[in-house]
């Protein structure tokens, strides 16, 4: 398994984590992203999926 974290949920975030969500043997395991209301967005669409605006927590993550 392979598990991912997004640094950013603006424009194309949502079509990346959608599309790494389709691939078999992936899992989006975080998304970050500094605008709250982008936060809010990730957390509606991808609920399982730990949501952050601090970039640091994805970075040095030990679910990744």
């Amino acid at each position: 398994m392979i598990r991912v974290g997004v640094i950013g949920y603006g424009y194309w975030g949502p079509n990346i984590v959608r599309n790494f969500q389709g691939v078999q043997g992936v899992q989006v395991n975080m998304i970050c992203d500094l605008n709250t209301a982008n936060c809010h967005m990730a957390k509606a669409a991808f609920p399982g999926v730990h949501v952050t605006r601090d970039a640091a927590e994805v970075l040095w993550s030990t679910e990744l």
